[in-house]
């Protein structure tokens, strides 16, 4: 924080990257009312904004003046966060709600945003797998059950009962269907498996080899 002096004549303190960013800075908002009457109610019109926005096209900052930036940026989270253990009146979900209504992307921006997300783009990219491999015709309905039977309809991460479950490859070979390689999960869990796979691997073999309530007669 540094200590700067308002035309008032009143000191306080700012963080560095406010002085930067500003011509002027006031010590409450009263003082700018009274000190930059020419601007106070006005707006800046649509020219101004559009140089602004156009000027701004193409920059990118350095590395090293976004680690700068937020170092000097204050700690918003947790309790430092002005909203923090706060809620949204229904009133005002309900204004939120009514603001987002009718406003639909168009093809061209939802045709952008699907190309910045696919293949070799995505940040979970295997190398395009699920291209190349496919299951196999013994992993049918049939074994499905008989997987999730035998783990008695419980998932093996968050240990919730329940008909909603998908059979998963422990080491993502879907060309592997070993019943030791089979384990059932949850919708949830199974989608959580897609990340960090050798974390996963190693953890659903624990689980496999040393849980009593999954492999039935595999694991007696």
């Amino acid at each position: 924080m540094e200590t700067i002096i308002c035309r008032c004549g009143k000191q306080f303190n700012v963080y560095p990257y406010r002085i930067k960013r500003s011509k002027e800075l006031f010590c409450s908002k009263k003082c700018k009312s009274l000190y930059c009457k020419p601007l106070l109610g006005k707006k800046r019109g649509y020219d101004t904004i559009t140089k602004i926005r156009d000027a701004q096209i193409g920059i990118k900052k350095s590395s090293e003046s976004i680690i700068a930036m937020r170092k000097n940026q204050p700690n918003r989270s947790g309790t430092n966060n002005s909203f923090y253990g706060k809620q949204h009146s229904e009133e005002t979900k309900k204004k939120i709600s009514d603001s987002r209504k009718g406003h639909k992307q168009s093809a061209e921006t939802i045709a952008k945003r699907r190309i910045k997300i696919s293949g070799e783009n995505h940040y979970n990219w295997q190398g395009g797998l699920s291209k190349t491999f496919h299951y196999l015709a013994s992993f049918n309905k049939q074994f499905k059950e008989k997987i999730k039977k035998r783990d008695d309809y419980i998932c093996a991460v968050c240990m919730k009962k329940t008909s909603l479950l998908d059979c998963h490859h422990i080491d993502y070979d879907k060309l592997n269907n070993s019943e030791n390689n089979i384990i059932a999960l949850c919708k949830s869990c199974h989608t959580k498996t897609n990340y960090n796979r050798s974390e996963w691997i190693v953890y659903l073999q624990e689980r496999m080899n040393f849980d009593v309530w999954i492999g039935g007669e595999l694991n007696e």
